[in-house]
């Protein structure tokens, strides 16, 4: 018989634990994934974090809520630095100088230091290259352009008389680089003069000198020229520190290079142009997910690097109706704050003055950490790249965790200000959820000194070591950082005295780890044979330190209990417990949307709650600011939104009101509703063609199916012609009524080379009476997919025609539009075609009618690559796309009746 052992203190809990959320769900973690806080070892301190209105100042005085957008800007996040510009036309003429063109900059600048008292300005010159390249940045009588040479002594005479200016108007420069991205014209011998005579002339006026960070560059490369010139010429004492960033898209080596040169140097190294990932060309649109995620790899990559700080790019529209930044104001309605800003401020406000400390990622792909500390408190950041979800430890290897672990995170199906949630501790481990493309934050408190578990402050997590009386089992050390209780087998049990649950509990959950078949955990009240409140299947979880958290729904339990955790199972040892945990099971809501025509149809469950009250909002971008409330006191779990219009995207979510006046939101769902593919045979359409051969009926291009394999059964074959005879083929669909025709997806057969046998053929669009309302020729096959933008046009029938001798094979066509009835504008929109799409070399843009007078190319980031002129009534515009890389790409065609297209280069 195995004797009972009287042991540690009573555990109690604290008060709310209906407020922890049921974080410790059934999950599997495969050996070995975890994430190591190096939490003692110290890198760079982070000393700069500020945001940038270096091309925006302007922009913001004709903002309708600009003291909304600077508060929130500078006043809302802990910036200690804002980067401003000074300008060529201060002095375009020698002797002439034109103070009022800083104005509305002086007046934005004021109204930051009215805000932030203590913020500093960071001066940088205006790169003005009226297109990329053009060395226009400086006056011709500082900088003869021909010769690339530089009158130093002008120049920083330049610069005194804009610091005298700033500092007159009592927004002084604290900082300054001597010339922004422009490094082959002020190189580092120039510098040495331009400062010193920068300095000299400020001494002689009794204005503060500022500090020099130079240099902005545009490439990570020039910028180590510099440096190198720098060591070379002795002058790094006439520098604070260093600048880059790195629009040549250089790997992260570079900037382990850049910095471990400046910190050779005895500098930091700053990125001063750094993207929040709300990104350019989108003009209002709430960027993907993934777009962040990038950017903040990004600065994982660049502070492991040894970086010290940044200077967000932009944080706010840099004109109106121009280009979405965290912050977007259009020419009429309000500013309003996206994604990229919530993540900036949370990553801006938990930085400055913390150290970086080194952190690893254990057997998870695609998951990056960003590490901080500030005496007692971390700051870790997980990005999770990656389309999986990971329950995993989060350990620090140095240091006990003394607090809750609050966590505020990100993911494609959160609001953009993001959702808050906590994680309790056991020693240095905490087991946290990160969700498929997300971004997480957490922040808890540690301590280096030694911390009986068992007398930390009272949470959540009971640990299995700190019984007040058990049978048969021992401790030993865990890999999470606690002792775990082992040596379990059938029959022995825990018992801890005096629980005080002052919150119903519902769920029970336990950390364990076994190598055998497992057991089971029942939970008693009373004694290890009182009543059953609940009990856990433990399985293998594939060696006894390898650790899964198991959960349960248990009767509900509340007031003090004496509570005895009872193993039972096969004979010898069962498996090993390192804590246990009893809380709330947390409400929620999963809300689901489908679309249709017009239409789109929502369907929620509610867990764990009984809801009083149901309302329905709704939005037309991905916040809750300006929502709208489409149904109230909803009753059932379904719901239909009739008052859409195709083609335009909502944002939906629902708010339940439990009978204890509880909120709880659901998560918030994209839906686009439009009328499905229109060529499909189940919607009533009917293809024909001009003869069938191989087995191939005209309906086989309308099945749904886009397999192109032949011998598969889903394409169609026309009869082939006589060598020669360029007899006409043909196939075609009939949407049984006018549709606004605006996308038409042609379908290739596959797998043999027949495919090439698709060309020089004609798509037409018809409409009901027969006239042709859209024609074009394509010389080149499908492959497999073209893709056809008309731009709109009025139609029924869409015809597929060729003379050469093949015959036509189709995989599938679909037609994307509307009801010609919804629109009485669709005769105007403009016929615009690229191709070919996907595109190698040559690409041409057919522009009927045509009203453009330029196009811009921008990749995905949303920096230009190629532009030019579209001069008047050019139908036919062939751009060569070779220089560029490969991947997606928007082409902007600036007019009258602006269009965006995507594009694909191979």
């Amino acid at each position: 018989m195995k004797h009972i052992f009287k042991g540690k203190d009573s555990i109690h809990f604290i008060n709310s634990l209906v407020c922890s959320l049921a974080l410790f769900m059934v999950s599997v973690t495969a050996y070995g994934q975890s994430i190591e806080v190096n939490s003692t070892n110290y890198k760079q301190t982070i000393d700069m974090i500020g945001g940038d209105m270096e091309r925006s100042a302007s922009a913001i005085q004709s903002a309708q809520n600009k003291d909304d957008i600077l508060q929130w800007s500078f006043g809302d996040i802990n910036f200690n630095v804002c980067r401003v510009q000074y300008d060529k036309n201060q002095e375009l003429t020698e002797g002439n100088k034109n103070w009022s063109f800083y104005n509305k900059q002086v007046g934005t600048m004021q109204a930051i230091k009215a805000i932030n008292p203590d913020i500093k300005f960071f001066a940088t010159m205006r790169s003005d290259y009226d297109g990329y390249g053009d060395d226009n940045n400086m006056p011709d009588w500082i900088h003869t352009y021909s010769s690339k040479a530089t009158n130093v002594e002008k120049y920083g005479v330049f610069l005194a008389d804009y610091c005298e200016y700033m500092s007159q108007q009592g927004v002084a420069i604290s900082i300054l680089s001597t010339a922004k991205e422009w490094m082959w014209h002020v190189r580092a011998a120039e510098a040495k003069d331009i400062i010193n005579t920068l300095y000299a002339e400020l001494d002689e006026r009794g204005i503060e000198k500022p500090v020099i960070i130079d240099q902005g560059f545009w490439s990570i490369t020039a910028g180590l020229t510099y440096l190198k010139d720098v060591e070379s010429l002795g002058t790094k004492d006439m520098y604070t520190g260093f600048c880059s960033h790195n629009y040549s898209n250089l790997g992260p080596e570079k900037w382990v290079e850049i910095t471990e040169k400046a910190v050779a140097l005895g500098k930091p190294m700053y990125d001063d142009e750094t993207s929040t990932g709300s990104g350019s060309p989108t003009y209002g649109e709430e960027r993907a997910m993934f777009k962040q995620i990038d950017e903040y790899i990004k600065k994982a990559e660049r502070y492991k690097a040894g970086l010290s700080g940044e200077v967000y790019f932009e944080i706010w529209s840099r004109g109106i109706n121009k280009e979405t930044r965290s912050i977007y104001f259009p020419s009429s309605g309000e500013g309003r704050r996206l994604r990229g800003y919530y993540m900036m401020k949370q990553f801006s406000n938990n930085i400055l003055n913390h150290t970086y400390v080194t952190s690893s990622v254990n057997d998870a792909s695609k998951l990056y950490t960003i590490t901080f500390r500030k005496d007692d408190k971390m700051v870790l950041w997980v990005i999770n790249e990656s389309n999986t979800e990971y329950t995993l430890p989060i350990k620090l290897d140095q240091s006990t965790i003394t607090s809750e672990v609050s966590s505020h995170y990100w993911t494609n199906n959160t609001p953009i200000e993001g959702l808050t949630t906590s994680y309790t501790a056991s020693g240095n481990t905490f087991i946290s959820t990160i969700g498929e493309e997300s971004m997480s934050c957490f922040i808890f408190n540690v301590t280096e000194d030694a911390v009986d578990v068992c007398n930390l402050p009272q949470t959540s997590i009971i640990e299995a070591e700190c019984y007040s009386a058990m049978e048969g089992v021992t401790t030993e050390t865990s890999t999470e950082g606690t002792d775990n209780v082992t040596s379990i087998e059938n029959g022995d049990w825990l018992k801890f005295e005096s629980v005080d649950l002052s919150e119903a509990v519902t769920q029970f959950s336990a950390r364990v780890s076994t190598n055998t078949v497992g057991g089971n955990i029942e939970l008693r009240t009373g004694s290890e044979t009182g009543t059953l409140i609940g009990t856990l299947a433990i399985t293998n979880t594939g060696g006894l330190q390898n650790w899964e958290t198991v959960t349960a729904n248990i009767s509900e339990l509340s007031g003090t209990q004496d509570l005895y955790v009872v193993f039972s199972g096969a004979s010898g040892t069962l498996f090993n417990v390192n804590w246990f945990q009893l809380q709330a099971a947390t409400p929620s809501v999963a809300l689901h949307a489908e679309t249709s025509n017009k239409t789109v149809d929502l369907t929620w469950t509610a867990q764990n709650m009984e809801p009083v009250t149901q309302n329905i909002y709704r939005n037309a971008y991905f916040s809750e600011t300006g929502k709208t409330l489409i149904a109230e006191n909803v009753t059932g779990t379904t719901y239909s939104d009739t008052s859409v219009n195709n083609g335009e995207t909502y944002f939906y979510w629902i708010e339940l009101i439990d009978a204890s006046s509880n909120l709880i939101k659901s998560n918030t769902v994209e839906a686009k509703p439009s009328i499905p593919n229109l060529a499909l045979a189940s919607n009533g359409s009917i293809a024909t063609q001009s003869s069938t051969a191989y087995n191939g009926p005209p309906e086989l291009a309308i099945d749904g199916n886009t397999d192109g394999t032949f011998g598969n059964g889903s394409v169609s074959h026309t009869e082939n012609g006589t060598a020669g005879s360029n007899t006409l083929k043909w196939w075609q669909v009939d949407l049984q009524a006018n549709y606004n025709i605006e996308t038409i997806n042609i379908y290739n057969r596959t797998g043999s080379n027949y495919g090439e046998r698709l060309n020089n053929f004609t798509v037409e669009v018809k409409d009901a009476n027969g006239d042709v309302k859209f024609s074009r020729l394509y010389t080149d096959y499908p492959n497999p997919l073209l893709t056809i933008e008309t731009g709109g046009v009025i139609g029924r029938v869409v015809k597929i025609s060729k003379t050469s001798d093949n015959g036509i094979t189709l995989a599938e066509v679909e037609v994307y539009g509307e009801d010609a009835s919804l629109s009485n504008t669709n005769f105007e929109k403009l016929n615009v075609e690229v191709y070919p799409n996907p595109v190698s070399n040559n690409l041409t843009v057919l522009m009927p009618n045509s009203k453009f007078s330029q196009y811009t190319i921008f990749d995905i980031s949303g920096r230009v690559n190629k532009q030019g002129v579209i001069t008047n009534d050019i139908q036919k515009l062939n751009i060569d796309l070779r220089d560029l890389s490969k991947g997606m790409y928007l082409i902007y065609l600036k007019g009258l009746d602006s269009r965006t297209l995507k594009l694909v280069k191979n």
